[in-house]
């Protein structure tokens, strides 16, 4: 995975259209693995075979 594109819009929005891009071209379908429970404010999306795992946290809450 290319994080290169990834690491410079770290603390950005999941709407950030040019976020959704860069994970896109990753394989990564933030619109579809980004998924917030009732109650939960973390969401992970992992790729354990490339030793990643990205973090996103519903700003609201904080």
């Amino acid at each position: 995975m290319d994080i290169k594109i990834i690491d410079k819009l770290l603390g950005k929005s999941s709407a950030l259209n040019e976020l959704q891009t860069a994970f896109n071209k990753n394989n990564v379908a933030l619109e579809q693995e980004l998924i917030l429970g009732e109650g939960d404010y973390r969401a992970y999306i992992e790729r354990s075979s490339e030793g990643i795992c990205y973090v996103f946290t519903d700003e609201a809450v904080f």
